[in-house]
């Protein structure tokens, strides 16, 4: 019988021993849990074994929008002005209630002078006209993400071609005015939907890049060096032509079939022609 309490003693100790070392255990996971939490990131959030959380996930530049840009806590210089200065238009100050105001704008100008970086109005899916007079831009890449865009003013910034507007499928109305570093309209051919071109008192000299503006309907060259008119030889929808103060115009005795043909298919083009001819034959 003693024997037998024996070995009953020894079975709970044993038990109690096993049941100590679990628990030990179990305290030493719970704080290798707790490390882990505060190496994770700054958020409060568990550590996600090195994958970054969704709300640090760094949204591709090319892929934001107003909302992206003005809700960045570290947005600062152009970028900045830009977003604040779309906020005072729009007459809101929280980025949501902005965002959905200008997201149902169609038409939308600079009431400020100075803008550098248009970035914040990307991928924004009703503009149909914006007037960018007299600002400072220089990339103008992010109209290729208005959809709709049929009409834009960019006259005194400080561009020197015309490249970014040659595949808006949609532009009807370019005005590039008062822009000196703009020497040639060739960077323009393709944007073949345009019925309103405006290049007046720029650097130009001739019309090359215009011959396939099929649908041109409204053309002002004035004040430039533009000597020679026959790019718009085929292009018979021109209805109203301005070259006045062009090298042409100031030279009427320049002017012959070649550079201005008497020919072209544009009523008013022909008569343009047809006129600075006659004038150069009667001074002689």
């Amino acid at each position: 019988m003693i024997a037998f309490y024996k070995v009953i003693l020894i079975a709970g100790l044993a038990t109690l021993i096993s049941c100590n070392n679990k628990s030990e255990n179990s305290g030493e996971v719970q704080t290798a849990d707790a490390e882990t939490e505060e190496e994770g990131p700054a958020t409060g959030q568990p550590s996600t074994g090195g994958a970054p959380v969704d709300n640090e996930v760094e949204r591709a530049d090319e892929d934001k929008t107003f909302i992206h840009y003005c809700e960045e806590a570290d947005l600062e210089g152009e970028l900045a002005k830009t977003v604040q200065y779309i906020k005072d238009q729009i007459g809101e100050d929280l980025c949501g209630l902005t965002a959905g105001r200008l997201s149902r704008i169609t038409d939308f100008s600079f009431q400020v002078t100075g803008v550098v970086d248009i970035r914040p109005l990307r991928h924004h899916k009703t503009m149909e006209t914006l007037d960018l007079f007299s600002q400072r831009v220089t990339d103008f890449t992010v109209l290729a993400t208005m959809p709709r865009l049929a009409s834009v003013n960019v006259s005194r910034n400080p561009i020197t071609d015309l490249t970014a507007f040659a595949n808006l499928e949609r532009l009807e109305t370019l005005i590039a005015t008062d822009i000196a570093g703009v020497t040639s309209l060739s960077t323009l051919a393709g944007a073949n939907s345009l019925t309103e071109l405006n290049v007046s008192q720029t650097g130009i000299t001739n019309l090359t890049g215009l011959e396939g503006f099929t649908s041109l309907q409204t053309l002002d060259i004035s004040n430039t060096d533009v000597a020679d008119v026959s790019a718009l030889s085929a292009i018979t929808m021109i209805t109203t032509f301005n070259a006045a103060g062009t090298a042409l115009a100031l030279d009427p005795a320049s002017a012959n079939e070649t550079n201005c043909p008497t020919t072209a298919s544009s009523v008013v083009v022909a008569t343009f022609c047809q006129n600075l001819i006659n004038s150069a034959a009667a001074d002689d």
